[in-house]
């Protein structure tokens, strides 16, 4: 019940009526609760596609976001991303690697200094892509991250 609490908080936190949107949540809270010990895996899909609604992040707020990422902000623009994903393969989630790959050069680029690797594209990828595809993480660890 944690995670739909958390999700309904910030949906509640949306709207104007929040009194309105509580009472929602506790009557659902009640539904779920049953669902969740009868069917397990009908909630588990329902959470994750109230998760899916709650933490997506548009291409235009991530842009907002590494625009604004210090002290570089924006080293590879969404479309070179695009481009770099799609030269890999890799069709989907460019807005997650967009904001990784840009995290990853804004704050780790002394090390990367370090270890001559400051202009290696490749080295960014690699770095985003293990945090992106963590075995261990939540399946929304990225956008719970810029949330």
């Amino acid at each position: 019940m944690e995670k739909y609490r958390e999700i309904m908080d910030r949906i509640c936190e949306k709207y104007d009526k929040y009194e309105d949107m509580i009472e929602y949540r506790l009557a659902l809270e009640d539904l779920l609760h049953k669902v969740k010990i009868s069917q397990p895996t009908v909630y588990n899909d329902f959470i994750k596609k109230l998760e899916a609604i709650v933490y997506e992040i548009s291409e235009s707020d991530a842009r907002k976001k590494v625009l604004n990422m210090r002290p570089f902000g924006e080293h590879w623009s969404y479309e070179t991303v695009k481009a770099l994903l799609e030269s890999k393969g890799i069709y989907k989630n460019c807005v997650k690697y967009y904001l990784v790959i840009n995290t990853m050069y804004n704050d780790y680029y002394d090390v990367a200094v370090n270890f001559g690797h400051q202009n290696d594209t490749e080295f960014y990828y690699e770095l985003a892509n293990a945090f992106i595809n963590d075995e261990d993480a939540d399946e929304f660890k990225v956008e719970k991250y810029y949330m």
